[in-house]
């Protein structure tokens, strides 16, 4: 099924000749279709080889979608242009020039979340572990915050470390977190070792 182009989205299509550009719309304006439309514009009016097109997208749903309609719309005649996730563009740029990624996978965010679950849980963390003034999504916390902030830097956990060492006190005024949760930060260096070694095991 082929969408018909608004006035407006004939006039980006029409007009744009190179270099960057942006289209901000809200979502269900039409921004799938007219990067499906740009594309084939791209292929049959600009004569430029499908190998050489690539869109990224951050789902691999979304990236299936762009895929379905631009074929829809240039037909099976032409090479089906590079649709992919930012993730999968990455990895593949790895694998060919870095051979300490090669057999690699990106893990999902649903396996990361099920292995936070699991080895959470194993320590008496569960999804809302809760008292009567806080209530902390432990996993959230691991998944969007502590794993990603050891990911830009290692060494933090040889700060964390140190801190909980030497200087309780200041680190719960830094971190604003209260008695009831701060024997928790002890648990992160494991928790972090654990996860590397799944990341290994696993590929």
């Amino acid at each position: 099924m082929n969408f018909k182009l608004s006035q407006d989205q004939e006039k980006i299509i029409g007009t744009y000749q190179s270099g960057y550009a942006s289209v901000l719309a809200t979502p269900g304006a039409g921004k799938t279709t007219l990067v499906s439309y740009f594309v084939k514009n791209l292929l049959i009016n600009k004569k430029v080889k499908p190998k050489s097109v690539l869109v990224l997208t951050f789902t691999e749903s979304a990236s299936k979608e762009f895929k379905q309609r631009t074929i829809s719309l240039i037909g099976k005649s032409f090479p089906t242009p590079n649709f992919m996730t930012i993730h999968s563009f990455c990895k593949r740029i790895l694998d060919n020039y870095n051979t300490k990624y090669a057999g690699l996978e990106v893990l999902n965010e649903q396996e990361k979340y099920q292995f936070l679950e699991n080895v959470l849980s194993e320590k008496g963390l569960t999804l809302n572990t809760k008292n009567e003034k806080d209530e902390f999504d432990y996993i959230d916390i691991f998944k969007r915050y502590v794993i990603p902030l050891y990911r830009r830097n290692p060494y933090m956990l040889e700060i964390i470390k140190t801190q909980l060492e030497n200087d309780n006190k200041s680190l719960m005024r830094i971190t604003g977190i209260s008695n009831l949760h701060f024997k928790y930060l002890s648990i992160i260096p494991e928790i972090i070792n654990e996860y590397e070694s799944f990341l290994k095991e696993n590929k």
